[in-house]
Order: C-alpha cells, then structure tokens, then sequence
C-alpha cells in the first residue's frame, strides 16, 4: 500500500509546478517522509519514496526546504537501496 502510494505522488509530481505545490500544501513531503521512518526497513517502501521525493523536490526550493526541515537529509543517510540485475530491490547498508 505504502508503495503505490509514493508512486501516485511520484507520478503526480512529474506533471508540473503546481502539481509539486499541491503535494507540499497537502503535507506530501512529510507523509513519504513519514513513510520512509515507519518502513525503513522495507526496501521497495524506500525505494518508491525516494523515487516520489526525487519527483516532487525537483527543482522546487520550497519542497527542498521542507524536505530539509522534517527530517528527511537525516532519514537518508540510514537508506540505501539498488536495484538488483533482475530487476529486484535489495538493501545494500546494514540499518
């Protein structure tokens, strides 16, 4: 569930400026950032959210700043995640 979610916001924050303003006036960034602390462990939950974060920070100041202030440079510094050969996505760091 959490996975399509953070692909629902990704994709909505691909269609503009307003549409990344939107997500941040709702509390988007922080939901998937939110997501991201309850399912750290979870490597498809982190590897959408990040994708939806990449999305909706892009070149967007503001959302950047959000990102910044909830905590989210932090949370990342704890995730990383690859995607394997076939397509699998494995945690490469110990949390």
């Amino acid at each position: 569930m959490q996975e399509e979610g953070c692909r629902a916001l990704g994709n909505l924050a691909c269609d503009g400026e307003a549409r990344k303003q939107a997500i941040a006036d709702a509390g988007g960034i922080e939901a998937v950032v939110d997501e991201l602390r309850l399912h750290i462990a979870a490597p498809a939950v982190c590897y959408t959210a990040s994708s939806a974060l990449h999305s909706a920070l892009d070149q967007h100041a503001a959302n950047s700043k959000r990102f910044e202030q909830c905590g989210g440079i932090a949370l990342f510094e704890d995730i990383v995640v690859k995607v394997g050969d076939d397509g699998s996505i494995v945690q490469v760091k110990d949390i």
